[in-house]
C-alpha cells in the first residue's frame, strides 16, 4: 500500500507540473522497494519511466539516463524499454547532445527493431544532424525513412521537411523538384501554399 500511494502522489505531482517532487518520490520508491519481488514486477518499470520523464522535465539527464539503463537492465521486455530511450534521446538532441542522441535512438532500433516507434525515431535521428546544421546527412537520412516507410501517415511531412533540408544543404535544382512533386502529390496539405512559395 505505501509503495502505491507513493507511486500515485508522484502521479499527481507530475500531472500538477511538479517534476521536481515527484522526481524525490519516485526515486525513494525505487530504492525501497527495488528487492521486493512482487513490487519489482508489477509496478517499478512504470515507476522508473515516469522518474525519466520528472528528470527530463527538472533537465537532470544523469538520472534520465540511469533510469533508462535500470528499464532496460531489469525489465527487458517492458512496455516502457523503447518508450524511455527515445523519451531520453529527445532530451538530449533538445539540449545540445546531438551526437549522444543519435547513440540512444540507434540502441532503441537495435534492441527493438519492431517497436511501433521506428519510424518517429527515424526522424528524430534525421533532427539530431539538422540540430548540427548537417543539412546533407538530415536530408539523406530522411529519405530513407520515405522509401522504408511509404505508408506512414506522417509521410507528407517528412517530404515537406526533406526538400526544405534538401534546398539549406547546397541543391535546390533537387529541392524544386522535391517541392513541385510535393505539390502534385499532396495540394490539400497545410504546407502546400509554403511548397508553392519556395517553387
Amino acid at each position: 500500500r505505501h509503495a502505491i500511494a507513493k507511486f500515485k502522489l508522484a502521479e499527481a505531482q507530475l500531472r500538477l507540473n511538479d517534476p521536481t517532487n515527484a522526481v524525490t518520490n519516485l526515486r525513494e520508491l525505487v530504492d525501497l522497494y527495488r528487492q521486493s519481488g512482487r513490487l519489482r514486477d508489477g509496478l517499478l518499470d512504470q515507476a522508473l519511466y515516469k522518474l525519466l520523464r520528472g528528470a527530463v522535465a527538472i533537465g537532470d539527464l544523469e538520472s534520465a539516463e540511469d533510469s533508462a539503463q535500470h528499464i532496460l537492465n531489469w525489465y527487458p521486455e517492458s512496455y516502457f524499454g523503447d518508450r524511455s530511450l527515445f523519451v531520453f534521446g529527445q532530451a538530449l538532441n533538445q539540449r545540445g547532445h546531438p551526437s549522444e542522441a543519435r547513440t540512444a535512438f540507434q540502441s532503441l532500433i537495435e534492441r527493438f527493431p519492431k517497436s511501433k516507434l521506428v519510424p518517429q525515431v527515424q526522424i528524430a535521428l534525421a533532427r539530431t544532424y539538422e540540430q548540427e546544421r548537417n543539412w546533407s546527412a538530415a536530408a539523406f537520412q530522411l529519405q530513407n525513412w520515405t522509401r522504408r516507410f511509404p505508408g506512414d501517415r506522417q509521410l507528407p511531412d517528412v517530404e515537406y521537411e526533406r526538400a526544405w533540408l534538401t534546398y539549406q544543404s547546397g541543391a535546390p535544382d533537387q529541392a524544386f523538384q522535391l517541392y513541385t512533386n510535393f505539390i502534385h502529390r499532396f495540394p490539400t496539405h497545410t504546407n502546400a501554399p509554403l511548397a508553392e512559395k519556395w517553387v
